[in-house]
């Protein structure tokens, strides 16, 4: 029998890599750190709410921290958590999950991401 637990942390990771933009904001923190919360509003395209609340997330996880200059940079952790991103894409585009157009390594240059797809309007295959 296995042991009760109370959460499954694959599960709750997952769930914030699917949060709104959490990815690109991985992705923008590694390639262009230290950022300030206002560049990366603008590089983003997304309102302060939105940015604030990722931010907020981000450092309670470990994930970013500010630095001496309140600037935003990953944390080792964090480093760790792009990589699994990228673990990821190279999984679907093995398995072709993602389309013919997804050539970037980063996110955040991606063309279809950038189109800002809704949720529903994903690759038939996925």
């Amino acid at each position: 029998m296995l042991p009760a637990i109370d959460r499954c942390v694959v599960h709750e990771f997952a769930h914030f890599l699917g949060k709104k933009s959490t990815i690109l904001f991985l992705e923008e923190l590694k390639h262009h750190q230290p950022i300030g919360f206002n560049q990366l509003s603008r590089r983003l395209e997304l309102i302060p709410k939105t940015v604030s609340e990722r931010l907020k997330e981000m450092e309670e996880s470990g994930l970013a921290q500010k630095d001496a200059d309140e600037k935003y940079v990953l944390t080792p952790k964090g480093m760790d958590a792009c990589e699994v991103v990228a673990a990821i894409k190279l999984f679907e585009m093995k398995w072709k999950l993602v389309p013919e157009t997804c050539n970037e390594t980063n996110c955040v240059d991606c063309k279809w991401t950038q189109l800002k797809q809704l949720p529903d309007s994903r690759p038939q295959n996925l």
